[in-house]
This record gives structure tokens, C-alpha cells and sequence, in this order.
């Protein structure tokens, strides 16, 4: 089933008409609604399903309060004196359908560029995909 909205049409096509009214349809929401199920129906049929995760952490020589902190406590308590430093990181983990590893990554990448998930000019961020 694929549902398209338009407006009332006051011209009559016969493969417009829809319970007795006719309906403008653009060719643009009819290209788009056919790569859609042609999306999907690829999907469910070619697609495989991978995990990833994305791992945004500081640039070197970017400060992290956060570890700096943790570090600082541990030193305090004395215990673990084989722990030298401390980084912190964000991570995310996503689920995806897509034809390989490779497209599945670079899919990834343009939703967390998209989305501004990250800022490039202090983070760095690592992108992992798992089977």
C-alpha cells in the first residue's frame, strides 16, 4: 500500500481517481514512494544487519576534566598506582541494515556528520563494525 498526499484535483485523469475524487499526484512523490518499497523490499531481501559503534573521544592536547577527575581520585585512595591516565569517551551504538561493512560505515558517518553528533575540531571520533 503506498499513500501518497495531494490535493483536490479539478481536472479528472482515470488513474487518478480514488473513491470518486481525483487526486494530483506528483511525480516526485510517485518516484519517491517506489525507491521507497524498492528500498524496502531490498531490504528485507539483500540486507544485513551489523552493529556499530562510534566512539567520540578528545583530541590529543584537548582537555578532559572528566578523566583528569577520575585519575585524581584514584590517586587520593591510593589504590591502582599502575593507572597513569585516564581518557573518557562517548560511545554509540547503532543497528543497521546494509549490504556490506563498508556501506553500512560510511551510512554511519553521514548520519553523525548529518546530525552534528560530534565537533570535529575537538573530537575524534572511531567508527567500528561488528557482524
Amino acid at each position: 500500500m503506498i499513500l501518497v498526499s495531494g490535493g483536490l484535483d479539478t481536472t479528472t485523469h482515470p488513474q487518478n481517481q480514488v473513491s470518486g475524487f481525483s487526486y494530483k499526484l506528483s511525480i516526485k512523490a510517485q518516484k519517491y514512494s517506489e525507491d521507497r518499497l524498492t528500498s524496502i523490499l531490498f531490504c528485507k531481501t539483500f540486507m544485513a544487519t551489523f552493529t556499530v559503534h562510534v566512539t567520540i573521544e578528545n583530541k590529543p592536547g584537548i582537555s578532559d576534566p572528566e578523566g583528569e577527575t577520575i585519575l585524581n581520585d584514584l590517586v587520593l585512595k591510593g589504590t591502582h598506582k599502575t593507572v597513569s591516565k585516564i581518557k573518557t569517551a562517548k560511545m554509540l551504538k547503532f543497528t543497521i541494515k546494509e549490504k556490506d561493512k563498508k556501506t553500512a560505515e560510511s551510512k554511519i558517518q553521514e548520519i553523525c556528520d548529518e546530525l552534528r553528533i560530534y565537533n570535529p575540531m575537538v573530537s575524534k571520533v572511531t567508527i567500528t563494525v561488528f557482524d
